[in-house]
């Protein structure tokens, strides 16, 4: 048969893994459960591939299928993500057209991302060595695979650590203030009497501080008012508001006698008196002017008060 060659030839391509571009380096980071895909497109001359087409598709570990779109965040490199649910394998196949190059040209990446289990699944039994010397080290105890015999609270065997704390600096500060308290008691009078009797005045003084002032804010208006009423009279009476003078001359008429005491013949000369009353008795009436002005102010006075 002519076609054998041939037929055998497409056989083993069509199941053989298809040829990939050498174009494209893949990069998985896994932080816990998140995957970063990290592509980097150079080709064979040495120059970054710019503004590929470049998607893919991941294949979970339970055979479900998710898109992902790269974009671009540097010359020649491109970037994507996916959240990782499950531990595995993750199976990531890429495809790519450059730009600019001829319709049809795809390009394929294939890469697997393996998950790891979490890190305590490692270890898949105890390390009863490691756990019996610290144990030993520290003074504890080993607890038996039953936990209805072993006792968890249990004291009996171990030992409680004791600290040493010096406390020399603190009694050098204790003594000095006694000292000193008791240096003062000594030497320094204080008369408690005294100051609790200040202490006294001082709190009346914050309490009744406020009445004072109402006090004597009271007084201020009553003087006031006091003031306004004389002034008010005095404005009402114009002979209460001048003050009286008397004549400095003397208006009688001058063939009038000075009323001057008579002199006796039979004695010795002598100063002369201080005018005296007349021979009727009555004063001179200067003097009798005073007297009634006198009088009357002090009767205005007596009104007032």
């Amino acid at each position: 048969w002519g076609g054998y060659g041939r037929f055998w030839e497409q056989v083993l391509r069509w199941a053989g893994k298809a040829g990939q571009g050498g174009d494209c380096e893949v990069y998985a980071d896994i932080r816990n459960r998140d995957v970063t895909l990290t592509v980097d497109a150079v080709d064979s001359a040495g120059k970054f591939v710019q503004f590929a087409d470049l998607t893919g598709r991941v294949i979970t570990p339970t055979f479900e299928k998710n898109d992902l779109q790269l974009t671009q965040i540097g010359p020649g490199r491109y970037r994507a993500g996916f959240r990782a649910g499950v531990p595995g394998s993750y199976l990531v196949h890429l495809r790519y057209r450059k730009a600019g190059g001829e319709a049809g040209t795809v390009q394929m990446v294939q890469t697997v991302v393996t998950v790891p289990y979490a890190p305590e699944y490692r270890d898949l039994s105890d390390n009863e060595a490691l756990m019996r010397s610290v144990a030993a080290a520290t003074g504890g105890r080993v607890l038996t695979n039953d936990p209805e015999q072993s006792v968890l609270f249990e004291r009996a065997g171990v030992n409680f650590p004791h600290t040493a704390i010096p406390i020399t600096k603190h009694l050098l500060i204790v003594w000095l203030v006694l000292f000193l308290l008791d240096v003062a008691i000594r030497r320094i009078a204080v008369d408690f009497v005294a100051l609790w009797r200040r202490a006294v005045a001082w709190v009346k003084s914050l309490f009744g501080r406020t009445a004072a002032a109402e006090e004597t804010v009271d007084r201020l208006k009553e003087r006031t008012r006091r003031l306004r009423k004389e002034m008010s009279i005095k404005s009402a009476d114009p002979l209460a508001s001048h003050r009286y003078k008397g004549a400095t001359e003397d208006t009688r008429p001058l063939d009038m006698p000075s009323p001057v005491a008579p002199a006796e013949p039979d004695k010795p000369e002598r100063e002369p008196s201080a005018p005296a009353k007349d021979a009727k008795g009555e004063q001179p009436e200067h003097l009798q002017r005073l007297l009634r002005a006198k009088r009357q102010a002090k009767g205005r006075m007596d009104k007032k008060d």
